[in-house]
Order: structure tokens, then C-alpha cells, then sequence
């Protein structure tokens, strides 16, 4: 990861933080190898938290048979974010700063930009 610089540990927008979707494939793919007990977490369609029930909106992880999503997201300073893989590790892809949902698969969560 020779293009990344982590200014806190939330991820949200610092003028001092900066990456690359290279940098972030990297990095999951390390988290994949080094911490595979928590595959599963990647891969979950629906949680509960409280008394909420939530549901994902990444259909990737609805379409594709054996897909996870590692990170998915978006946040108005880089736009729709998603790392994920399909098992077993045939593939991996990273994305970054697409707007609009030109994402496959991504929906704003409630009180975001669409």
C-alpha cells in the first residue's frame, strides 16, 4: 500500500487522507488471508442491530452465488465504494469514486444522495 494515508480511523472525509482502489484491494485481500474466522460477516444479506432488522442493499450479494462484499458504501466527498470477491477467490474487484449509483448493485442508503 505505497499510495494511502490514513488520517483517522473512521474513513469519513480529512483533507489529510488519501487512497487508491488498488491500495484498498490490497488491503482486503490481506484482511481475507490474515483473518478468514470472519468470512461470514463479509458475505451476511441481513442483521439484526437493536430491534432494527436491516438488510443489505449490495445485490451483488444477492445475485452472484458465493459473492461477499468487503467494504460498500458511500460518502459525498468520493462517491459509491465497494470491495468484495467471489468465492473461492476467483476473482476480486475494487471500486472507487463512482457516482449516481453507476455502481452495479449500489443503492444510497436513506438520507443519502442518489
Amino acid at each position: 500500500m505505497t499510495r494511502t494515508k490514513f488520517a483517522n480511523a473512521n474513513g469519513l472525509p480529512d483533507p489529510d487522507q488519501i487512497t487508491t482502489a488498488r491500495d484498498m484491494g490490497k488491503l482486503a485481500a490481506a484482511i481475507v488471508r490474515d483473518f478468514p474466522q470472519y468470512a461470514y460477516m463479509w458475505a451476511l444479506r441481513e442483521m439484526r442491530v437493536g430491534n432494527q432488522h436491516l438488510h443489505t442493499r449490495n445485490v451483488l450479494l444477492t445475485h452472484y452465488p458465493g459473492a461477499d462484499g468487503i467494504k460498500a458504501g458511500f460518502i459525498s466527498d468520493s462517491g459509491f465504494q465497494f470491495g468484495g470477491q467471489r468465492h473461492p477467490r476467483e476473482s476480486q474487484v475494487d471500486c472507487g469514486g463512482t457516482w449516481r449509483g453507476h455502481l452495479p448493485g449500489a443503492q444510497p442508503a436513506r438520507g443519502q444522495p442518489a
